[in-house]
């Protein structure tokens, strides 16, 4: 069986639903539902129980779950050690963060990084929030850099920035929403977005978000309440990617990070009268002492926000 097989099941025990669990996994719900069919086919038994759209592992599943996790565990293992033989790499250093902004961060210090520490191995795994504190939890990351909450500092130690994220609304400039409300904003042009709207001017539109249980749908539902009244949501959704692709599409509109935001072609993003945020940093794991690589690494990529005053 392929590794990527195992990991499908393994995604769908964590999201519980096959919508989730495809996105996760950059395939579609379908293709997902195919496959698992097939399989529980072919071995004979169930692996989940599913009712109105969960999905709970059935005890035969649990241990199959259990299984796959060791199988992918140590081939991970086996496939980096062997990579650190042929590299001479004496440290590694694994940092967790959303595809897209993990990368950025790394080519902007990479160069410096590498010529201080040329035999420490930097790497980047990609991660949402909620997944990557469990990873920060069972230290096996070292670093997760996400949007915090209060509430992770009872649980992390936290390098925080001084600055903040604004999140954006994201209008595509070929959605009725646009046309209908071009006038109403206030020409503030930033780096970061093109002007302020009240977002009580877009009840009647469709909005794309953020799952619940992330920071940044508990900042967009502050700004609907402040602004009382409820949207009408077509998507929810943990990734960034498919709440930019929907926006393209013309499925409906957005909030994002200004970070990604910035990445949308043919787009408007404003920030709302009411403004919000994200506050950035990163998570450590409380038994975990910083390595001077690790300090060093911090250092660079709080230097270069505090330069560019962008996360």
């Amino acid at each position: 069986m392929k590794l990527k097989y195992l990991k499908y099941v393994i995604a769908l025990s964590s999201e519980k639903t096959l919508r989730k669990a495809a996105a996760s996994l950059g395939i579609s719900a379908v293709a997902l539902s195919k496959y698992l069919k097939c399989y529980e086919d072919l071995i004979g038994y169930p692996l989940f129980d599913h009712h109105e759209n969960c999905f709970t592992p059935t005890e035969e599943g649990e241990v199959y779950i259990a299984a796959a996790k060791k199988i992918i565990e140590v081939y991970e293992s086996a496939k980096q050690e062997i990579c650190n033989l042929n590299s001479g790499y004496t440290e590694k250093l694994l940092i967790g963060a959303t595809p897209q902004r993990g990368e950025s961060m790394v080519m902007k210090i990479f160069e410096r990084f590498h010529k201080r520490y040329p035999n420490v191995q930097l790497r980047i795994i990609h991660t949402y929030p909620k997944h990557g504190k469990a990873l920060l939890e069972r230290e096996e990351i070292n670093l997760l850099f996400c949007s915090y909450e209060e509430e992770d500092k009872k649980k992390f130690n936290l390098i925080s920035y001084d600055i903040k994220e604004p999140l954006v609304l994201v209008v595509p400039e070929f959605h009725p929403a646009y046309a209908h409300n071009v006038l109403s904003f206030q020409k503030c042009k930033t780096d970061q977005y093109d002007g302020i709207v009240d977002i009580r001017d877009f009840q009647d539109s469709v909005f794309i978000l953020y799952d619940h249980g992330t920071e940044a749908r508990r900042q967009t539902e502050l700004l609907f309440e402040n602004a009382k009244f409820n949207p009408s949501i077509i998507y929810e959704t943990n990734s960034p990617a498919i709440i930019i692709q929907l926006i393209q599409k013309g499925y409906g509109i957005g909030i994002l990070p200004s970070f990604y935001a910035q990445k949308i072609e043919n787009a408007r993003t404003f920030a709302t009268s009411f403004p919000i945020y994200l506050a950035h940093g990163f998570l450590i794991n409380k038994r975990h002492s910083l390595s001077d690589a690790e300090k060093y690494f911090i250092q660079l990529v709080m230097e270069d926000a505090s330069e560019t005053q962008q996360i």
